[in-house]
């Protein structure tokens, strides 16, 4: 009995304890892309700006990347591109976010290139290409740097 009740203030007293640590989502953060390879970094600073941002890595070789980012449970609100002549490569259409754009080392360091994006509602849909297809392995999300399973993936923060 005596077991029973110790076991249970440890349980009592650990949930009490523990509701005091807020951890974030997983998304939440920056990504790291110090020593980024080629592919996708995402992640999101409040419930529903996304930030994407296209990498190449040292392999000298230019990539091509293509998808869409489509709000969920909403449309797209606001959209900042990393460069400014980016105006025909990544546009929004309707509810979503699409590019197409071919990148080279030799562009700029790794997280140059990308957008960030007001998604309504804060979950999306993404559907991303590295050259032609889906590596899932290509896509980093949030600080974690965790890769999806699968592509597309949809996720709210």
């Amino acid at each position: 009995m005596i077991r029973m009740m110790s076991a249970l203030t440890i349980i009592v007293g650990c949930q009490s304890g523990c509701a005091t640590i807020k951890r974030g989502h997983p998304l939440e953060g920056s990504a790291h892309l110090s020593d980024a390879n080629t592919g996708y970094y995402v992640w999101v600073t409040r419930p529903s700006i996304w930030h994407l941002r296209m990498a190449v890595g040292r392999d000298g070789k230019a990539h091509r990347f293509q998808g869409s980012l489509t709000g969920s449970r909403g449309g797209i609100s606001e959209l900042r591109t990393t460069r400014s002549d980016w105006s025909e490569s990544v546009a929004v259409v309707g509810d979503a976010v699409q590019f197409d754009v071919a990148l080279t080392q030799n562009d700029g360091p790794p997280g140059k290139f990308g957008f960030d994006v007001e998604v309504a509602g804060g979950c999306a849909q993404l559907d991303l290409y590295v050259d032609g297809r889906h590596e899932p392995e290509r896509v980093w999300l949030g600080p974690r740097s965790d890769s999806p399973r699968h592509l597309p993936i949809e996720r709210c923060p």
